[in-house]
């Protein structure tokens, strides 16, 4: 049999996917289950005087509501250890447009929402605190216990004499660049079930990034034994770009708690406006970067300020310290100086989203160093190569780098765009041609960020009495195909088919310890190594029961287990990744666009990406990757903004919210390029899903000031941004 490892093979959930058959969260039905809808703040901040139910509790089935002081004595808990606490389930002092005031249950979902809508609440207003920089060391506090609305503390680093370095600097250069809300829109609705008619017992199903983690939270929240909790996944899982990478406090929560109340499962189905304005968003913020470089162009001195717009309950200084740890390492310098700080605001929360803090961070990094090299007269892929990162330099917390194919990724990726061969723009032309690149340089794990929670993922496999191979993981496949990928390892160790792989249902009473899930690109790296650990353990006692002869194919399994029986055919293994930082994982991208520079209209022609895996698992699966985040990273450079005025969020739904059409979506190549790391995943594998986003922003942008001249620096790059620039250069302004 060909091994599958490598090759380019169709996904094990694809035909279910593709035909509809598919079961999700908000297909789900249980007996008796009621829906929940939630009432939500229709201003920024303000303080609730009263809620008035009785429109809703008159409407035709309506079983229940729920105020806020009915959950006051639930306390918040946080995403991760060392982050503030502040959301609660329910709030009588709502801190957002879309905050979670109060809820309804009834016999259906759309009479549960016109019941909502019914729902009249009085509002004390106050003022809100929208701008970051003027939030940050207010008197005029957002939280109790939170001085100067300081979403985290500052993450700070100092590393050699910056101040020196720049006095001796032949050319010092400094650019500011802003950052927008950016919001995941998942096509599947974001749901969840419980069942608490039990007091003893919370079922809960859900989407979730992780199994364990979330139970964890849930309970501290609800106040119950964590044996209480039960964690289910979905049968299926779409997307969700990190929007449950922590538990979301109006979800499920809130559905426990209405569960508890009515004595029926209940499941609550966010709408899509919903999704898109009430959860969690990219974080907006502005950055701050001051380079200074000697007489040859060796960069002496680097210095970044970032402030970064939290939100309401939102990330700080994890968000910070994500860019902390690209900024400081992809290129060699040796001077350091980094403050990073956020903001708590009267905004919607910001969160994880695809990339976080990297996309950001590279969005400014890559623009500078591109024009750092043009006004030093050198092509700026050679300038990065100059400076970047190597195998040996150490990351952040000192883990030496084992395996980088950033030089191999360069090359590849600029031979397939032409950079070298590249023509000039033509300067007095309407429509002009322009190339762009840049490096993105992100992590795969969570080594180190956490030291409360050891970066650690365990598995089992076993054999069925039919000789099927059976893998249990926690870890969650949202639609990123890591069932494909561990089904692709244990079809090659035991020589099967990839059909004869199976996979239990991911259950917090059963399935093996895993606390982070399906986050920072982790799951191949460390997940897929403890599977392959488990499937080797297996392979080896299988061996071993078959008297020195590995079984050929099923048959030969299922002849085995029927000869010695399926008890002793089962083997467990953990993996514990011991390096003090996560893993690198690097790539280069190049964009080919072309701008109107009548109307400022950008299209993005060619995209190329050269992203080093480690090793390829699945070929197929990595180039799907690779689509879909540059769908991602080309819209966060060209459309996408969730656009607040006011505090209100006024484009937050699927009509108003611009993603890209396929019809928009340019020639996407992508390039795997493989440098294994012996300490990595199945077979040296690394990751691939947050690490194709850093450089794709900056890319286009990169490509359209080598069209016009001009250098935009906010996202994203409008038509209308766009024109201002270009008539700005030449001198007539709008």
């Amino acid at each position: 049999m060909t091994a599958l490892t490598g090759a380019r093979f169709a996904r094990v959930d694809g035909r279910a996917k593709a035909s509809g058959a598919a079961v999700y969260t908000s297909d789900t039905r249980l007996d008796g289950m009621l829906e929940a809808a939630v009432v939500r703040s229709p201003v920024p901040r303000a303080r609730v005087r009263g809620i008035d139910f009785t429109a809703a509790l008159a409407l035709d089935g309506v079983v229940a509501v729920l105020g806020p002081d009915e959950v006051a004595d639930l306390h918040p808990v946080p995403v991760f250890p060392g982050m503030p606490a502040n959301q609660r389930v329910l709030t009588a002092a709502p801190m957002y447009v879309g905050d979670a005031v109060a809820a309804v249950v009834a016999r259906d979902a759309a009479t549960a929402r016109e019941a909502a809508a019914l729902v009249e609440l009085d509002l004390e207003e106050l003022p809100p605190l929208l701008d970051p920089a003027l939030a940050l060391g207010s008197a005029d506090e957002l939280f109790a216990g939170v001085p100067g609305n300081e979403a985290g503390p500052p993450v700070e680093l100092d590393r050699g004499d910056v101040d020196t370095a720049m006095a001796g600097a032949a050319r010092v250069f400094v650019d500011e660049y802003r950052l927008q809300r950016q919001c995941a829109q998942t096509i599947e609705p974001m749901s969840c079930i419980c069942d608490w008619s039990d007091p003893d017992r919370l079922e809960v199903i859900t989407h979730l990034d992780n199994v364990f983690h979330f139970r964890e939270q849930l309970a501290e929240m609800l106040g119950v034994a964590e044996h209480v909790v039960r964690i289910t996944a979905p049968q299926t899982l779409g997307a969700t770009f990190g929007l449950k990478n922590g538990i979301l406090t109006s979800m499920e929560p809130l559905c426990a708690v209405l569960s508890r109340k009515t004595g029926a499962p209940v499941r609550l189905v966010l709408t899509a406006e919903e999704s898109i304005s009430t959860t969690v968003t990219r974080h907006s913020g502005t950055i701050r970067l001051t380079t200074g470089v000697d007489a040859e162009g060796t960069m002496l001195a680097r210095e970044a300020e970032v402030l970064l717009d939290a939100g309401a309950y939102g990330w700080g200084s994890l968000v910070t310290f994500s860019m902390l740890g690209k900024w400081a390492t992809l290129y060699r310098t040796e001077h350091l100086r980094f403050r990073g700080r956020g903001a708590y605001t009267n905004h919607v929360p910001a969160g994880a989203y695809r990339g976080v803090g990297t996309a950001q961070l590279h969005f400014a990094m890559e623009s500078q160093i591109d024009d750092i090299a043009r006004a030093l007269g050198e092509d700026p892929l050679g300038y990065r190569l100059r400076h970047v990162l190597r195998v040996g330099d150490p990351l952040l917390k000192g883990t030496p780098v084992r395996a980088l194919g950033i030089e191999e990724c360069a090359e590849r990726g600029a031979a397939a765009i032409g950079w070298h061969d590249r023509p000039a723009p033509e300067p007095d032309a309407r429509f002009r041609r322009g190339y762009g690149a840049a490096f993105g340089l992100h992590h795969s794990g969570l080594n180190g960020t956490f030291p409360q929670i050891p970066e650690r993922s365990s598995a089992r496999a076993r054999l069925q009495e039919d000789g099927r191979v059976v893998v249990d993981t926690a870890a969650i496949d949202k639609g990123q195909g890591t069932i494909s990928t561990f089904a692709a390892i244990a079809a090659d160790v035991f020589g099967v088919a990839i059909e004869d792989v199976a996979f239990s249902a991911i259950d917090s009473d059963t399935s093996p310890v895993d606390y982070m899930g399906a986050e920072a690109s982790r799951t191949t790296y460390v997940a897929g190594r403890a599977v392959e650990m488990a499937l080797q353990a297996l392979h080896t006692k299988v061996v071993a029961a078959a008297g020195g002869t590995a079984p050929v194919g099923r048959a030969g399994l299922a002849a085995l287990v029927a000869e010695v029986g399926v008890r002793d055919l089962v083997a467990e293994a953990d993996f514990v990744p011991t390096d003090q930082d996560p893993l690198p994982v690097i790539g280069a991208d190049f964009c080919e666009v072309e701008v109107d520079t009548w109307t400022g209209q950008v299209r993005v022609l060619r995209f190329v990406a050269a992203q080093d895996v480690g090793k390829v698992i699945n070929a197929l699966g990595c180039e799907g990757q690779i689509e879909g985040g540059a769908h991602h990273g080309i819209g966060y450079a060209l459309t996408e903004e969730l656009i607040v005025e006011d505090g209100q969020p006024v484009n937050g739904d699927f009509a108003g919210y611009r993603v890209l059409m396929a019809p928009e979506m340019p020639e996407i190549v992508p390039i795997l390029v493989e440098h294994p790391d012996p300490e990595g995943g199945p077979s040296g594998s690394k990751g691939i899903g947050t690490g194709v986003i850093p450089a794709i922003a900056p890319a286009v942008c990169n490509a359209i000031r080598d069209a016009t001249g001009v250098r935009p620096t906010q996202l994203p790059v409008t038509p209308v941004r766009l024109l201002a620039l270009i008539e700005a250069a030449a001198g007539h302004p709008a």
